[in-house]
Order: C-alpha cells, then structure tokens, then sequence
C-alpha cells in the first residue's frame, strides 16, 4: 500500500491506525527533559521545583499524553525508561523517590485507563530483578510489576517500563552468564533477548530522541537492536511530541526509508544515475548533524524551518 504525504496528513486518525497496526510496530522513546518542561510553563525565579506534588501531576498528565498519542496512532510496542541509570548515582532516598512516583505513575487511574483503552499490556524491563545498584527497592519493583500485571493483565498492545542500572550491556552480561550456568552451553542471542525482554519485542522498529544525536546502549538496547531501527530526533522536548511529527515520521518509515531501498543486482543506468547526480549536486557541502548550543549548554541539531 501507498499514499502520498498529503492524504497520510489527512487521513482520519482510526484509519491511519488501522495501516499501522498491521506493521507491528515497536517504537523506543527517550524522554529527556521533564524538569525543564515543567518549568518552562511553571518558572520558579531560583529555578527550582517549588510544587513537588504539582510537579508530578503534571507530569502525569505530560506522559500519558505521549503515550495515549502513540497508541492512538496504531504502535504496537512502546518503550520507555522510568529511571534514567545516570540517577542511580545519587543517593538511594532519591532512588526510592523515583520508584515511589513510578509506582503513582504507572498505577494511575490515568495511566490504567490509557493502557485499557488501547488494550495494551504494561509491563516493566530493566536488570531490576539482578542488579546490586538496586537492591535496596528490588522488593517495591516485585511489587509494582505485580500490580501492573494484575491490573493490565491481557491486551495486544505493550507498553515496557524500564528500571536499568549500568550501561545496558551490565544486563546482557550477567544474564548471559546466568543462562550459560544453567544451559550448560553459550545462549544464543536470542534467548539472551527472551531474557532480557521476556514480553518481546523482538526490535525496535523506530527510535525517537531529542538533542544530541547519539544512541547508547541505554537508549537502545543492544538486544533490540537488530540494525534496522530507524532514528529520528526532535529539536524540542520529547514529552512535546506532537500528532504532526508522529505522522510525519511513520509516513518516513512506512513509506520512504524500507520502500525504497534498491536491490542488490540494481544496474546504474544514466536514468537511475541522473536523479543521483542531481542530488549530489544540490546537497554538496551538506552535512546532516551539525548544531548549535542553546542556553547554557544544551546541544540541539541546527535546521531550517523551509525543510531543506
């Protein structure tokens, strides 16, 4: 099936869902930045959260948006990280912190009633369950997976939580050499995948960031990345995301960048040479990832608002 970028603009939200579904889609968001989007409508004069409790319903309302968003455009699987493995250097009352607004997060009647909408299945991810860095709240995450499972207990949709210590790779490792032990023999890279994410997905189809064009192991997991992910990065806060840039970037996805790959025995005739040439032309001296710090130390990709 193939559409132009206007009817895909166009086109009824259910009904542009209904294409999507049918590609199984798991798309990885990084949310970046949920202190700054607060506080870029809430400004403090010291630059600080005044309202912890405003703060956290706004948030609330923020996430499950985004996720509402996507679910409603037809995704499959939607991959987030509750806890950010950078924070886990902090003190463990902060880390108790963020698994208690998790917890409030995920168990929301907000939240619930988004996942039952769309009948999606909520779940979480992470080297929780083996990690010593998280020891200290491995029983109030035991505890959460448990809830979320009884309360979103069947549904075609996922929507995977990750609680991660180390740099994604620490998970694979441990749970190699814990399969390993009991196998008796070398995991394959598919059962190191089961173990990591035993509610799938498989791979992750489409990432998308914001500021610095980089991808770690964090944000995309090593055994998600089965080298077909495409990436896209927005130029503003991921929690702004908007219906627009979603259909934009399915429309990329679905249409263009797999659409249009050529084969392998492809001959360079002067008729597939000359649109080639033309291209290579206009766009020399063109660099793509090039950028510009904003504010006090925040990288962003420059663009240009004409989309060239």
């Amino acid at each position: 099936m193939s559409m132009t970028l206007e009817t895909w603009l166009t086109l009824p939200r259910q009904e542009l869902a209904a294409v999507v579904q049918k590609h199984h889609l798991a798309v990885k968001v990084a949310v970046d930045g949920s202190t700054r989007h607060y506080l870029l409508r809430h400004p403090s004069a010291e630059g600080k959260i005044q309202d912890v409790e405003n703060y956290f319903q706004d948030g609330l309302v923020s996430w499950m948006r985004l996720v509402d968003l996507l679910f409603s455009c037809g995704i499959h699987t939607l991959v987030m990280l509750a806890m950010w493995p950078p924070d886990l250097e902090r003190r463990e009352d902060h880390l108790r912190r963020i698994v208690g607004a998790s917890h409030r997060l995920l168990l929301s009647e907000l939240a619930l009633s988004t996942f039952r909408r769309w009948g999606v299945r909520a779940r979480l991810f992470g080297n929780y369950d083996i990690s010593p860095v998280l020891a200290g709240v491995r029983e109030e995450l035991f505890g959460l997976a448990r809830e979320l499972e009884a309360a979103t207990p069947s549904g075609d949709g996922l929507a995977l939580w990750g609680f991660s210590a180390g740099t994604g790779l620490d998970e694979v490792i441990a749970r190699s050499v814990e399969l390993s032990k009991r196998l008796g023999r070398v995991p394959t890279t598919d059962e190191v995948r089961v173990a990591c994410f035993p509610n799938g997905p498989e791979h992750v189809d489409i990432f998308i960031g914001g500021g610095w064009l980089r991808v770690g192991n964090i944000d995309l997991p090593v055994v998600l990345n089965a080298g077909t992910t495409d990436i896209y990065s927005l130029s503003h806060l991921p929690l702004d995301l908007t219906e627009h840039e979603v259909r934009l970037i399915l429309y990329d996805h679905l249409f263009l960048r797999h659409m249009s790959s050529p084969t392998d025995d492809l001959k360079y005739t002067p008729e597939v040479l000359e649109p080639l040439r033309t291209y290579y032309a206009d766009h020399a001296e063109c660099v793509l990832g090039l950028g510009q710090v904003v504010g006090q130390g925040f990288w962003y990709p420059e663009h240009r608002h004409d989309g060239k």
